[in-house]
Formats: structure tokens, sequence, C-alpha cells
């Protein structure tokens, strides 16, 4: 599972350095929103307003969806060899 999310943040690297167009201030950066569409919370990850991935927390609970977005967020600031990414897969 590893080597997956290593994909996963190189692709998104890849986007935020030259891939998107620079519609945003320079200053903004990519950021985790957690959104229930009808029960299940599934989480955003936004540069401004353009949308880099998005995809299903899998769960029901509100607390639980928050938590996985949580550790979503520190193994992105971390990088792709952060031990995190084994407790998010």
């Amino acid at each position: 599972m590893k080597l997956k999310h290593q994909v996963v943040s190189l692709e998104l690297s890849k986007k935020l350095k030259c891939g998107i167009p620079n519609r945003s201030s320079a200053n903004e950066k990519a950021m985790l929103t957690v959104r229930k569409r009808g029960k299940v919370f599934r989480v955003d990850l936004m540069a401004g307003k353009i949308h880099l991935v998005r995809g299903s927390l899998g769960t029901h609970n509100g607390d639980a969806a928050r938590r996985i977005a949580h550790k979503l967020e520190t193994a992105l600031a971390e990088g792709p060899l952060s031990s995190v990414w084994a407790d998010v897969a």
C-alpha cells in the first residue's frame, strides 16, 4: 500500500507545482475539507477553487471522518515517506 500512497503524493505534488493554472494567489495552499454526501462523509483536497483529489472516507460517523481527515493532513504534510500513510490505508 505504501507504493500506492507514494504515487498519489507524487502525482499531487506534480499537480501543485506545474499542472494547474495559477488562478489563486501565490500564498494559497492546498486544503482538505470534509463533507457529507448522502450518508457517507467525503474529503476534498483543494487548491483555491480547484479540486485536486476527492474521495470517500468510508464512514457515516462525523467524528471518525474528521479523525481520518486529520491523519490525511498529517501524512500529506510529512510527505510520501510518512509512517502515517499506513494508518490511513
